[in-house]
């Protein structure tokens, strides 16, 4: 008695929820123990979760719902570790970030009961949030000067382009008035040009399908 009123008295201290979760052979899903810190960190009394999980499974985010209905079966099957990162919806503080980790073991009955802790971990979370998103914004400045950069050189090279096939239509335009025979060099240079101009374009086209495209929220 004394070892275990020691054990509750640090779990209580410990300001993630330290518990047990079962799973009864017909499915059915409880928390038959869970220390004090529950009703703040979960918004749930732990008298509510002792009779059934639901309250708890209820409020974990549709987006994380069955990759954690999935892992928990597999860990079950296994009998392995079971980890997750999850969003859920707390009565009180509204979204927040938990981490989830314990290990089960097979009762006598083919119930399965896992032991371990559920701690809230919002604030590393959107540490790790904000940095990503900082480096996506460095990628993508990167990226746009990138795609200055090579704007400006093709800006370059198609006005170079262009004014060879200005000056080989011109040649052609006084043929066709005149009749005087046009500058073959220049009408060979304006094909090349335009030759050139088409390679620009498909190298263009190439570069185009290796950046990422951003999906329209609009």
């Amino acid at each position: 008695a004394a070892l275990f009123e020691w054990m509750e008295k640090i779990a209580n201290s410990i300001t993630g929820v330290v518990g047990t979760f079962k799973m009864d052979v017909d499915g059915n899903l409880s928390y038959p123990q869970l220390s004090k810190p529950t009703r703040d960190v979960l918004g749930i009394l732990p008298e509510v979760l002792k009779v059934s999980a639901d309250p708890f499974c209820e409020r974990i985010s549709s987006e994380d719902a069955e990759r954690m209905r999935s892992s928990t079966l597999k860990s079950a099957k296994e009998l392995s570790p079971w980890h997750e990162e999850f969003r859920f919806n707390h009565p009180d503080k509204g979204e927040i970030w938990i981490e989830g980790r314990s290990i089960p073991e097979k009762c006598l009955d083919g119930s399965i009961i896992w032991h371990g802790f559920l701690q809230d971990i919002t604030e590393r979370k959107l540490l790790e949030i904000e940095a990503l998103n900082k480096t996506f914004l460095l990628h993508n400045a990167q990226k746009m000067e990138l795609v200055g950069q090579l704007s400006a050189g093709i800006a370059h090279d198609f006005n170079n382009l262009l004014a060879v096939i200005s000056g080989g239509m011109e040649f052609v335009s006084d043929w066709m008035r005149t009749g005087t025979l046009p500058d073959q060099k220049l009408i060979g240079a304006a094909s090349n040009a335009c030759q050139r101009g088409k390679e620009l374009v498909q190298r263009l086209q190439n570069f185009s399908r290796q950046l990422p495209i951003e999906p329209d929220h609009a």
